[in-house]
């Protein structure tokens, strides 16, 4: 590793700089395609890696005076990579609060890992992918601006640029995803590119030696759902610096504030003049209100008081720079939609120009908790907790406040008795989550090829939507013991509910389309249920599936049980009672 006390030899820029393209230029590249990471190729990668660090320590270091990268994250990568390396486990969560530093340790992390001393851990950079579901070409832009040059080209893509990331076929891979609860729903473009990759595929995931590290503030339904994949994965949660201020902090200090809705000139001016210019008087600075389509109530309500207001949007863009140096001649309000929400940064030096903040009123009941935490108060987040208990005034910060309370109590017990809410999840007071049955998750184990688990997220029974029995009487006795479970008569079976064609066979159909009937063989129903989507087109309401192991031999019918709840965990007697046919 880097003796961080040789960076401060300023002349050894040019130096790394230069061994740095001599170990990346093409004769290495192109040895790379006739042997598989030999010795010379670990030794000049880790090299590569190495010296293209230095060059950005030390650029960062005349660019800002700054550290390139902090303890605190340093200490984290380090830990992260002993559990992708010494526990033996594919995919590590990263739980964090917003805006507490995730760029420095992804950088540490591939840093980790492209100069690691063994060379059965250590990875090839062009193995390395930094990626996220959220379309944000800004991120990717200021990553590509930050990260050092050998993680530059090949490694970073925002959600716009997916399939161009070109995961397939990696082995002795590092893939990092950032706000993993962003894009990650079935048949959206980050599930494709992971499944081409073999990286939703727990056993060729192990085979291929590629590790996985998902991160986000907001990440409460994905770690419910990484629970069940067992001993594949592990969380770890990052360390919080003293000087950070976050959600509770304000809360405490009565910088967070209940929001109301803005929606009419009487309600805009009452928050432009008691948040604003009673609050702040001449004291000028730029204030942040999110709003929908409908600017009007806050447009009249400014020019009413003689407030500047300005739209900030994909239409309207506005050089935040310029707009944070200008002196300014009277309050300025700005109006925005989709900007400032995850990932954005908002600069301590424009953190102090800034007073009131207002997040786009929700009506009790229908608050979507990550939203208004991953909103523009979690843009006020950071480091400058110093410069908040030294007395200078900011705020207030209008948002939930219930979002505020429930999101700590989760962050602390994710699996604890405390409910949430958001976009496709509810948790509940007794620890029960439930999700959108249209929009899971991408990491819900029905997506997530060769998984074994139970509930408890231990590997126990391997979990199918569907079981195959040779005898009616069976099924019968299982659709009882279900109906006995779940206290209801859904699984119900008779014979005449299906159709028999000339020859006598039952036909059926995988679709709602009445001319789909066939009769089906039973390789082709399992291939069906296995494939891309488990059978996610499959009528919901359709129980069992007659079909045939020899479509010409009435005697090898079959009766292929679906599950549509299939991770209730009494299934686990239904298979000890009933066993499966071949």
């Amino acid at each position: 590793m880097i003796d961080d006390e040789e960076l401060n030899e300023e002349g050894n820029i040019q130096q790394y700089t230069e061994n740095f393209s001599l170990l990346t230029n093409s004769k290495y590249r192109d040895l790379n395609k006739y042997c598989a990471m030999n010795d010379l190729l670990k030794g000049a990668y880790r090299e590569a890696a190495e010296s293209s660090y230095k060059v950005a320590v030390i650029e960062e270091k005349h660019r800002s005076g700054q550290p390139y990268i902090y303890d605190n994250q340093k200490h984290d990568a380090v830990m992260i990579c002993s559990m992708l390396t010494k526990d033996n486990v594919n995919v590590v969560s990263v739980q964090k609060k917003t805006k507490v530093g995730a760029d420095g340790l992804f950088i540490e992390l591939m840093r980790q890992f492209a100069t690691h001393i063994d060379d059965n851990v250590i990875v090839d950079p062009k193995n390395m992918r930094l990626i996220t579901g959220m379309s944000n070409k800004r991120w990717e832009t200021q990553m590509k601006e930050k990260v050092p040059l050998v993680f530059r080209d090949q490694c970073i893509f925002h959600h716009g640029q997916l399939k161009k990331s070109n995961l397939n076929n990696i082995k002795n891979g590092l893939i990092i995803i950032d706000e993993i609860d962003s894009g990650d729903r079935i048949h959206q473009v980050l599930q494709k590119v992971l499944k081409d990759g073999d990286l939703l595929d727990a056993e060729k995931l192990k085979a291929n030696n590629n590790k996985l590290v998902f991160i986000s503030a907001t990440l409460f339904e994905e770690l419910h759902e990484l629970k069940k994949w067992g001993d594949l994965h592990k969380n770890y949660v990052m360390t919080i610096p003293e000087n950070y201020i976050g959600h509770q902090d304000f809360l405490d200090r009565g910088i967070i504030k209940e929001f109301y809705p803005l929606n009419t000139v009487e309600k805009a001016e009452k928050w432009i003049k008691e948040d604003i210019i009673d609050n702040y008087c001449n004291d000028y600075r730029i204030h942040i209100v999110r709003v929908t389509k409908n600017r009007n109530a806050i447009n009249e309500a400014c020019v009413k008081h003689n407030v500047d207001v300005r739209e900030f949007d994909f239409n309207n863009p506005i050089d935040l720079e310029k707009l944070f140096e200008e002196e300014l001649t009277r309050h300025i309000v700005i109006t925005v939609k989709q900007y400032l929400r995850r990932a954005n940064l908002l600069e301590n030096k424009w953190k102090l120009r800034i007073g009131a903040v207002h997040e786009y009123y929700q009506p009790e009941g229908k608050v979507d908790f990550d939203v208004q935490i991953q909103g523009l108060s979690g843009r006020m987040n950071g480091y400058w907790k110093d410069i908040i208990d030294s007395g200078h005034k900011t705020g207030p910060y209008r948002m939930s406040t219930e979002a505020v309370r429930k999101y700590e109590a989760i962050y602390k017990e994710p699996f604890g008795n405390s409910s949430y809410q958001k976009a496709n999840w509810k948790k509940t007071n007794d620890g029960e989550a439930k999700c959108n049955k249209t929009k899971p998750s991408l990491l819900n184990p029905k997506y997530v090829k060769n998984i074994q688990y139970n509930e408890e997220g231990s590997s126990s029974i391997t979990k199918q939507p569907y079981r195959i029995y040779d005898n009616e009487d069976i099924v019968k006795n299982v659709f009882k013991e279900l109906n006995d479970i779940q206290k209801s008569k859904k699984y119900t079976f008779s014979k005449s509910k299906f159709d028999l064609n000339e020859r006598g066979f039952y036909i059926t159909s995988l679709s709602r389309k009445k001319d789909s009937y066939a009769v089906y063989k039973l390789d082709d129903i399992i291939k069906t249920l296995d494939g891309e989507n488990n059978g996610y087109n499959i009528p919901k309401n359709r129980r069992t599936i007659p079909c045939y192991k020899v479509t010409t031999d009435k005697s090898t019918l079959r009766y292929v049980v679906l599950f549509h709840n299939y991770t209730n965990p009494d299934l686990e007697n239904i298979d000890k009672k009933f066993p499966q046919s071949n």
